[in-house]
């Protein structure tokens, strides 16, 4: 207690993008503080994502676009399309 650390992103990210008096949030391992670290969002307008949120959304978009392709082929397959092929 009453220590002070300082540190760099593990993100990589080149610019200072807070300003002095804004409120942020700091993940810290209070065995080891100096690993502590800041995580990064990424703002779309109103909203606020992390990184593992956008990846959900990817992978969502993805999973959805299989099932549809799955869907459509099995309904061309029942009713005969590419039979002649």
């Amino acid at each position: 207690m009453g220590s002070e650390y300082s540190g760099t992103s593990s993100s990589g990210v080149k610019e200072n993008i807070y300003k002095e008096g804004d409120l942020i949030e700091i993940l810290v391992n209070p065995s080891r503080p100096e690993e502590s670290d800041v995580p990064h969002y990424f703002k779309l307008g109103p909203i606020t994502l992390s990184p593992f949120d956008i990846a959900i959304i990817v992978f969502s978009a993805a999973s959805i676009g299989f099932f549809a392709v799955g869907i459509i082929s099995t309904i061309l397959f029942l009713f005969g399309f590419g039979k002649n092929i």
